[in-house]
């Protein structure tokens, strides 16, 4: 067949093919999520998605490594480890690099102001932003600063590394792009309101949102507009935007005070509310909670984003859980094409301390073509709440955050109280973290103990570095880096070795 002929065949695809990519903008592919090896840890929440999700399972047994505890860590840090280092940016100025081998310092590197965020690495330089409005890559090898650039305002957030770019918001209103390699201006894009939340990137878009609870997503080439969405709440803040699988996930501080939302989530599911859906199956739940978000969307925690054109996807069957000014939990993605997410309080009453603080939690995969939930650990009996679902259920929670990561078959969740897994191969509870003794509950038999409860000192000292970030929420999500934790609780760094399989 002649060349012609071929190309006469083939030219209906291809125009069909470029219909689509204009109309629809970039592949909707997460095509970072496999990227990133099982040695390292590089970026908030493991990669520039903001997946939460490693491919190696990851259990007990457990085996203490080391632990670190002499300066003040903001609870907005997430620890940063690659070439076998642990980077903690912390209140005191200084960003320290920790051998991940014996918790020993190898190096700090000092700045004008308190870092209040997790740091990013890349290509032997590691990426921060400081309360003195700078943003810094630090070279890895020897603590030595490789380039420095001044914004106009301070930097609460996190950086994010994608297609030769350090992307990072500031107080002064601006989303800034700096070239990694020299330090150099990309471009800016004007928000007009601190940008506080970390971003996301995936397919050549950055995807945030701004203290004035409005959505973006930004090409990653040049800094143009995409589009934007005004959603609810009082601004983006001390969490992350989540982009992959084609969807943006955003989780806005309520519009509501967070006691409302946690009381109004609690009595929907009492033995008591009429009607009575506790102990009905879950399409009844969902419609309930469907209806309930309808009529009341200043408690709506997440919301769901089309990531070609801002359009609101679908309300997820998602009850607020949280604490203070502290956002509900953002979902884990997960290979399938789903995300992982906390959904709901326990059923039955409210526990002996009050009316916002429950049982347990609902934890589920949340299908991201249809927006419905499937329960993981199938604790749904209609009777009791925590006693009566068994050995496999999500631990108690009071009015705090709950976040979330995913080792393989083991969904970990960390809450003020300690750090417990969910092994969906095996339906059993894995014991893995407690900060203080609680008896006959899931933190009481874990294999690491903090039995002091440390960080609230740090704030006399340094109270200009913001270091509690709501309630008792005083932990970011456990990263995992090969078959080790990196827990951090407070000031307190512990490294733990579970087993891998």
């Amino acid at each position: 067949m002649s060349i012609k002929k071929i190309t006469l065949i083939l030219l209906p695809f291809l125009l069909i093919s470029l219909v689509v990519y204009f109309k629809n903008g970039p592949s909707q592919s997460s095509h970072i999520l496999a990227q990133v090896s099982s040695d390292s840890w590089p970026q908030l929440q493991r990669d520039a998605n903001h997946s939460g999700y490693s491919s190696q399972t990851v259990g007990p047994p457990y085996t203490e490594i080391c632990r670190r505890q002499d300066f003040p860590v903001s609870t907005r840090v997430q620890p940063i480890i690659a070439e076998n280092l642990v980077f903690l940016p912390s209140n005191n100025n200084r960003l320290y690099a920790i051998s991940s081998s014996n918790c020993q310092t190898v190096w700090t590197y000092q700045t004008e102001g308190p870092l209040v965020n997790a740091a990013a690495y890349d290509s032997g330089k590691v990426f921060f932003g400081s309360f003195d409005n700078y943003v810094y890559a630090v070279n890895t090898g020897n603590g030595s600063l490789a380039w420095r650039y001044e914004t106009g305002g301070s930097i609460h957030a996190a950086p994010v590394i994608a297609d030769g770019k350090v992307f990072i918001g500031s107080s002064d209103g601006y989303l800034y792009a700096i070239n990694t390699n020299n330090g150099s201006l990309a471009w800016r894009y004007q928000v007009g309101v601190p940008v506080y939340d970390t971003p996301a990137y995936d397919s050549g878009r950055i995807f945030f949102c701004g203290m004035d609870s409005k959505a973006y997503g930004i090409n990653a080439t040049n800094g143009t507009l995409a589009w934007s969405r005004q959603l609810l709440g009082q601004g983006c803040r001390d969490r992350w935007t989540v982009a992959g699988h084609g969807k943006v996930f955003v989780t806005p501080i309520l519009s509501s005070h967070y006691h409302v939302a946690l009381a109004q989530g609690t009595q929907l599911f009492n033995a008591g509310a009429n009607p009575v859906i506790y102990n009905q199956p879950w399409s009844v739940q969902r419609d309930v909670i469907l209806n309930y978000l309808a009529g009341n969307p200043y408690v709506q925690p997440m919301y769901v984003l089309d990531q070609a054109t801002g359009q609101i996807s679908f309300t997820p069957p998602i009850l607020y859980q949280g604490g203070s000014t502290f956002p509900h939990s953002q979902v884990v993605l997960l290979p399938n094409g789903n995300a992982n997410v906390i959904y709901r309080h326990s059923d039955g009453v409210a526990s002996l301390w009050g009316q916002t603080t429950n049982e347990a939690l609902y934890v589920g995969e949340l299908n991201l073509t249809t927006g419905d939930i499937t329960s993981v650990d199938r604790c749904i009996k209609g009777t009791g709440g925590w006693e009566d679902c068994g050995n496999y259920k999500s631990p108690m929670i009071s009015d705090e955050g709950a976040l979330l990561t995913r080792s393989g078959d083991i969904i970990y969740l960390d809450i003020s109280k300690g750090t417990v897994g969910l092994d969906t191969r095996n339906e059993a509870l894995v014991q893995t973290m407690v900060a203080y003794n609680i008896a006959s509950t899931p933190f009481s038999n874990a294999a690491v103990r903090f039995d002091d409860y440390l960080g609230g000192e740090w704030r006399a000292f340094f109270p200009g570095a913001e270091r509690d970030d709501g309630n008792s929420n005083h932990k970011k999500p456990v990263p995992l880096v090969g078959d080790r934790f990196f827990i951090l609780h407070h000031s307190t760094l512990v490294i733990i070795r579970g087993t891998t399989r």
